[in-house]
C-alpha cells in the first residue's frame, strides 16, 4: 500500500503487465517498459509519476480480466497467516503456526460481522473494507495490514466473548436466585 505521494508508481509497479506471473500471483514487477527507458527516467519525479499512473489505469482497463485475478489474489494475500505468501511456495513451520492462530481469529471475526450488528462493528467493517479496496489495486502481503489485524482479533473476541455469555446464561442456572 502506499504510504507516500509516489501513486503513480506504485501502481505502476503493481500493475504494469498484468499478465506478468509475479502480478497475478498478488506481487508487483519491476519489469516495466517505462523502468527501463532513459529519456523517461530523467523526468522531474511528478511527471514520472503522472505517466506511471496513465500507463498503470491503461493497463488497468485494457486488461479487466487479468486485473480482477490479481486483485484476488491481492486481497487474499492481505488476510492470510503466512507472513510472505508471495515469496514462499512451500510451507516453513511459522507458517503452520500461524495457522492454527489466525484461522480461529479469522472465522470468529466473519461470524462477529454477520450476527453482532452494533454499530462499532459496522464502522470496523468499513474500515476493513477500504483497506481490502486499497489492497486490490497494490500488492497485498500480510505486514501491511497492520490496522486490519487489531480490529480483527477484538471483533473476533467480542464475538467468542458475547455468544460465551449467552450460552453461559441459557444453560447454567443463577443459584443466587
Amino acid at each position: 500500500m502506499p504510504t507516500t505521494s509516489r501513486l503513480g508508481y506504485m501502481l505502476y509497479l503493481s500493475n504494469n503487465s498484468l499478465e506478468n506471473s509475479e502480478i497475478l500471483k498478488g506481487g508487483y514487477s519491476r519489469e516495466g517498459s517505462l523502468f527501463k527507458d532513459e529519456v523517461f527516467l530523467n523526468y522531474s519525479e511528478l511527471k514520472k509519476n503522472e505517466i506511471y499512473l496513465e500507463a498503470a489505469i491503461s493497463e488497468i482497463v485494457s486488461k479487466p480480466k487479468f486485473f480482477f485475478f490479481a486483485a484476488y489474489q491481492r486481497i487474499e494475500n492481505t488476510l492470510t497467516w503466512r507472513p510472505n505468501p508471495i515469496a514462499r511456495t512451500t510451507w516453513v513451520s511459522s507458517d503452520y503456526i500461524m495457522f492454527i492462530i489466525w484461522l480461529p481469529i479469522l472465522i470468529f471475526f466473519s461470524f462477529s460481522i454477520i450476527y453482532l450488528n452494533k454499530i462499532p462493528f459496522l464502522i470496523s467493517w468499513i474500515f476493513l473494507s477500504y483497506i481490502l479496496g486499497i489492497s486490490m489495486f497494490f500488492w497485498g502481503i500480510p505486514r501491511l495490514r497492520y490496522p486490519v489485524d487489531p480490529i480483527m482479533i477484538i471483533s473476533a473476541f467480542t464475538f467468542i466473548n458475547f455468544y460465551y455469555l449467552n450460552i453461559k446464561n441459557k444453560f447454567f442456572v443463577n443459584r443466587n436466585e
